[in-house]
């Protein structure tokens, strides 16, 4: 086994929700790593066109005008969730503060949908619960596939400490070629 440290597994494990979650939601990302750079322990990095087309909707002025818009939205809230549900699983704790930056971002775009902060609340325990769904069952079973995929490609980065998408695509393997094991992977961005 590995000789790593509890806070770095810890970041394995929610990095590795991030990339696995950003494929089963079509969210395109360049590369996860697990490497420590300023306030972050890892990261990863979603592929600039997306980025892009997420902070040109951040702005009051230009609103979601189509349903292509607020579902690319609604995927990427999602992922921002699904690291701290993939860490919380794995390692039975809840690190919010290592997930801070992923809140505080998920808030800001929240403010996109809705100005009301009863709407706001309600938005995020909806996201929140779409990212725990893909590695818990409603019914509080586990999603085997989606819990082994996180766990190889966790490993993989343990040891690695950096993967490009394709790597992650290719640990991942058959394990999400099934879309009926999380309702929301049906609704792809065309």
């Amino acid at each position: 086994m590995f000789c790593e440290n509890k806070s770095t597994v810890s970041t394995a494990f929610h990095e590795s929700g991030h990339a696995v979650s950003s494929l089963l939601l079509n969210v395109p990302f360049d590369s996860v790593n697990i490497e420590k750079k300023y306030f972050s322990n890892g990261e990863v990095r979603i592929s600039e066109q997306f980025a892009n087309s997420i902070w040109f909707i951040k702005t009051p002025e230009r609103c979601l005008t189509t349903p292509f818009q607020k579902n690319r939205l609604e995927n990427f809230l999602t992922v921002l969730y699904a690291g701290f549900c993939a860490e919380k699983k794995f390692t039975g704790t809840e690190n919010s503060r290592g997930s801070q930056y992923d809140f505080d971002l998920a808030t800001q775009l929240i403010s996109i949908l809705s100005e009301s902060p009863k709407q706001q609340r309600l938005y995020r325990k909806l996201f929140l619960t779409k990212a725990e769904e893909l590695f818990t069952r409603p019914d509080g079973s586990t999603n085997k596939n989606i819990c082994a995929a996180a766990a190889k490609v966790a490993l993989k980065l343990l040891s690695r400490k950096e993967l490009s998408s394709d790597e992650v695509k290719a640990t991942c393997g058959n394990y999400l070629s099934d879309e009926n094991h999380f309702p929301f992977c049906k609704r792809k961005a065309a």
